[in-house]
C-alpha cells in the first residue's frame, strides 16, 4: 500500500511495518498512541523516522512489553538535543577512556600519538557541550 493514503484504523491493522515521515506541529503531537498501538497486528513494527514527539513513548513501551506489537526501531525521542548534551558528553569520555585502555592492553596504544590527540580533542569536547545550535538547524531533521 504504497503511497496510498488511509485512515489510521486501516493501516494499523493491515501493516506489518509501519514508518513515520513527518514533521512534528502541535495538531499531530502524540499521533501515535495506545490506541493505534492496540490496533496494530502483533508481528508489526514501528519504525520512527521523524520526530520523536509523533509518538506517546510510554504507550510505545507498554506495547512492545506486553506483546500488542512485535517491535520498534527508533533514534529520536521527545526530549529535544539540547538535553542530551552533558549526559553525551560524559558519554563520550567515557567511551574515549574505555577504547584508550583496550588499546593499551592489546599493545597498540602509543604515549607519542595520544597526548597531541587529547590535549586537542578533550578541550573541544568540552567546549563542544556548552555550544547551542539554533533550533532551524537540526529541526528539519
Amino acid at each position: 500500500m504504497v503511497g496510498v493514503a488511509l485512515d489510521a484504523a486501516h493501516w494499523a491493522a493491515q501493516s506489518d511495518v509501519v514508518t513515520i515521515h513527518m514533521t512534528l506541529n502541535e495538531a499531530n503531537r502524540g499521533f501515535l498512541g495506545a490506541a493505534q498501538f492496540k490496533q496494530m497486528r502483533p508481528t508489526a513494527y514501528l519504525v520512527n523516522c521523524a520526530r520523536g514527539a509523533l509518538v506517546d513513548e510510554q504507550a510505545l513501551y507498554d506495547a512492545v512489553e506486553a506483546g500488542t506489537i512485535a517491535g520498534a526501531a527508533i533514534d529520536v525521542f521527545s526530549v529535544e538535543p539540547a538535553a542530551f548534551k552533558p549526559t553525551a558528553l560524559v558519554l563520550n569520555i567515557l567511551v574515549a577512556a574505555v577504547a584508550t585502555y583496550s588499546f593499551a592492553r592489546a599493545g597498540h596504544f602509543s604515549w607519542s600519538l595520544f597526548w597531541p590527540f587529547a590535549a586537542t580533542s578533550i578541550p573541544c569536547s568540552f567546549m563542544g557541550g556548552y555550544l547551542s545550535l539554533s533550533p532551524h538547524l537540526y529541526n528539519p531533521l
